[in-house]
């Protein structure tokens, strides 16, 4: 029983860091998670109690939410999202043939914790276009967000590196992580 209301209680965590802005009630997060009622709503009233979630009574429903100003939320959701990216980018670029290297990257957003990044990706290889963009179309379809995509040659990053191009230094710059690296 603890194991399984733990398991729980992470996949309503994990739910609601993947949609951060969504509103909904128990029995539509039963629904989606493939949970009883009963076990979802103890696991949720308990997340109100410490914070993590707020409820939002109607007349014939509670919502709930994630509580995106709760001092452990911030980072969580934003270790999440980029766990979900790499995990989600990685499998899609492994059935595409030629990719030597793959690079996730992102800008942070100090303002606004809750709201999705923005995803950049970097593929290098040589790579069938038409494969890559399939790729990155399922990943994006499945993250329901956009992934700006730049792909080259391994020779032509190295030369664009030396030279000190601007957008590649800015993606190294930044938060980034290679998901993808077959040497």
């Amino acid at each position: 029983m603890m194991l399984t209301r733990w398991f729980l209680e992470s996949k309503i965590a994990m739910y609601f860091a993947q949609h951060p802005q969504e509103s909904v009630g128990v029995l539509a997060l039963a629904e989606r998670l493939g949970a009883r009622p009963a076990d979802v709503t103890k696991v949720v009233d308990r997340m109100v109690e410490v914070g993590v979630l707020t409820a939002e009574p109607y007349p014939e429903k509670t919502l709930f939410s994630l509580n995106a100003e709760h001092p452990s939320v911030q980072g969580t959701v934003r270790k999440l999202s980029v766990d979900r990216w790499r995990t989600v980018l990685r499998d899609q670029l492994l059935l595409v043939r030629g990719v030597e290297r793959a690079v996730v990257y992102w800008r942070e957003s100090e303002q606004d914790q809750s709201s999705p990044l923005p995803i950049g990706l970097l593929v290098l290889g040589d790579v069938n276009g038409a494969a890559l963009e399939t790729a990155v179309r399922n990943a994006e379809n499945d993250l329901k967000q956009p992934i700006r995509l730049l792909q080259m040659l391994r020779a032509v990053h190295e030369t664009r590196l030396k030279r000190g191009d601007s957008t590649l230094r800015d993606i190294y710059a930044g938060p980034h992580e290679s998901i993808v690296d077959v040497d």
